[in-house]
């Protein structure tokens, strides 16, 4: 056969395909096909030009509305087990200095398989210290869990993730730099470690087995306390300097998604060098333990290494709850606390969401930026927190001029990053975007709770309290609380035998609020857990004990069969008192401090009974 001759002319030929072209179209097309279209809108370009990437990935959620975007490099796989491609460092500079989250995705045509790695700055960080002089690629290989597939969506829980977590460094960039020097520090302790090569056979096996015992209790009961006190590593190694029949010395380090190392290593026997070092007083996924070989092989001895972390990540608990009465509460004790800011007459009870985002969002960031004095030292971030003291003139004054610049499209280079002491920022914005998306009150935002309920300089001057607000603020929280509580429990703290479920099965509790205006008794809420085979269904009551129908009268009165409470029919015996200081009300989220305050003491009885 003939070829035909090509068409040259004095310009020349034109520019030809590049002879990946092909396989690149199919990959693409491959992996918008596997992709769940419900949660993940793919948009990607073939042939793209644009330095570094083929397009974006943009999340939604159930009800499509959009919560994030993520960067994408879409390649394909060449046959190579486990699955690795090989990178040129442009690419990764381009990660380096990318605003959003950047994924590196290579699929198997063929298999109908893809994987994906998040090209994160720690990640960069690591390639960063493996190179050598005059290098231009690099191997990167993709953890095995991180597919793509038809009938394996796991990628989209991991997504958000990654997009909740770059959407908190870019609102709050001192917790990135911190972040950033903490990887430094972790790095510099690594490097001091070494194959695990003088153990034996049975001493290795008993590290597995601690380690996995580690990292499963870590993950399946106290989630939250890996995602906060060490930074959701993948999970934790140990580098053991000592292992004989009478003692074990050890150091537990974070091992990182794209690591492909062993967890188990050691390290020299002199360790005075990690004993001195001050990175073990601010580092949290660095801990230096010694203990007997009796306690290192117990089951429980895993659950004392994690008691202080765990009871220190219930203190201070603050994740966000899906729930509109704990929206409303959130989001209306912050605009009270700073109800001048926001225009809130505290004789009116509601205020538009789109106004309570636009002040937030635009205009206090240009407020803060406009007074220097208030912004930190060590960060570029600002406390929001003086616009309580200042007077209402003043503020109006700010908002005005806030607003000029805003209209004026100068805001972003003329606002900061703000924060605020007494309420976490990250849960505000997520309550205010949760009730503006679901549309409820008609974009208002109502008065959850009565005002007095919010003034701490009443905290401790119980005399001026007032009983019928105090009633009326917690029949409101006791409606909602249990399912609240059961909700924080079993997605953050599952721990086993559902030892911080806020009661068990067949049981129901009563809060009664003693109360008696005539005395000179500081009020207090009494709570009880009850007790009775006649109905599964966990219950929630409240009752002022001067109500004639409170079921805990029974207990005092000679008529009824002492220590039984009935209720709707049902006989129930009190397994448990407790009083409750009512201290909680005058928080600025009372159902957040009653969630820390009864969660840690169930941890604190589920350490005490594993005898930690």
């Amino acid at each position: 056969m003939h070829k035909l001759p090509k068409a040259k002319g004095s310009l020349g030929l034109p520019a030809p395909y590049s002879p990946t072209t092909a396989s690149e179209m199919n990959s693409m097309s491959k992996l918008k096909d596997m992709l769940n279209k419900h949660f993940v809108k793919p948009d990607l370009k073939e042939q793209d030009k644009l330095p570094g990437i083929d397009g974006y990935l943009e999340m939604t959620d159930e009800a499509q509305y959009p919560n994030g975007k993520l960067e994408v490099q879409v390649k394909t796989l060449k046959k190579t087990s486990p699955p690795r491609y090989q990178c040129d460092l442009p690419f990764l500079a381009y990660c380096q200095q990318a605003i959003l989250p950047v994924l590196l995705i290579a699929v198997d045509v063929e298999k109908e398989i893809a994987y994906w790695l998040h090209i994160s700055q720690t990640f960069l960080l690591e390639v960063e210290n493996k190179l050598k002089d005059g290098q231009k690629t690099v191997m990167l290989s993709f953890p095995s869990q991180n597919i793509i597939c038809y009938n394996s969506h796991s990628y989209i829980y991991d997504w958000r993730a990654i997009i909740d977590e770059y959407r908190s460094f870019s609102r709050y960039p001192s917790e990135r730099a911190l972040r950033m020097q903490y990887e430094q520090e972790v790095m510099v302790w690594r490097k001091k470690m070494k194959p695990a090569i003088r153990f034996s056979s049975n001493q290795i096996t008993q590290l597995n087995r601690f380690v996995e015992h580690f990292n499963l209790v870590l993950r399946t009961e106290f989630p939250y306390t890996k995602s906060h006190s060490i930074y959701n590593f993948f999970k934790i190694g140990i580098a053991v300097s000592m292992f004989t029949d009478r003692e074990v010395r050890y150091l537990m380090y974070p091992l990182y998604a794209i690591d492909n190392e062993v967890a188990i290593k050691e390290i020299d026997e002199d360790e005075s060098g990690f004993w001195s070092d001050d990175s073990f007083r601010i580092n949290k996924a660095l801990f230096l333990m010694s203990c007997s070989y009796d306690s290192f092989t117990k089951e429980s001895y895993v659950y004392k290494i994690l008691k202080k972390d765990v009871i220190s990540s219930a203190e201070t608990f603050a994740e966000p709850v899906e729930n509109f009465n704990l929206a409303r509460e959130y989001l209306g004790g912050f605009v009270l606390e700073f109800y001048q800011v926001f225009g809130f007459d505290r004789n009116i009870d509601d205020l538009s969401f789109g106004h309570i985002a636009h002040i937030l969002n635009d205009l206090i960031p240009i407020i803060v930026k406009m007074n220097p004095e208030k912004k930190d030292d060590f960060s570029d971030e600002g406390c929001m927190d003086f616009l309580f003291f200042e007077k209402l003139e003043s503020i109006r004054q700010m908002l005005t001029a806030a607003q000029n610049i805003f209209d004026q499209g100068n805001s972003y280079l003329n606002a900061i990053p703000i924060y605020s002491k007494a309420f976490d920022l990250k849960l505000v914005k997520y309550y205010l975007d949760f009730l503006i998306r679901h549309n409820t009150d008609i974009g208002k935002c109502y008065r959850h709770l009565v005002p007095y309920s919010h003034l701490d300089s009443l905290k401790h001057d119980w005399r001026e309290w007032k009983k019928n607000e105090i009633v009326h603020n917690l029949e409101i929280i006791s409606k909602e609380f249990l399912r609240i509580y059961e909700n924080t429990t079993s997605t953050f703290f599952p721990v086993k035998g559902g030892a911080t479920m806020y009661m068990q099965p067949y049981q129901t509790s009563l809060w009664v609020l003693m109360f008696n205006e005539s005395t000179e008794e500081e009020p207090y809420l009494l709570v009880y857990i009850l007790e009775g085979m006649c109905n599964p269904y966990q219950r929630l009551y409240f009752f002022d004990s001067q109500d004639p129908a409170c079921p805990t009268n029974d207990l005092e009165n000679p008529l009824f069969n002492p220590g039984q409470v009935t209720i709707n029919g049902n006989i129930y015996r009190p397994v448990k008192k407790q009083m409750v200081d009512l201290d909680f009300l005058f928080e600025p989220s009372p159902t957040y401090t009653l969630i820390r305050e009864f969660l840690t003491d169930r941890l604190k009885e589920f350490f005490k009974k594993m005898d930690v």
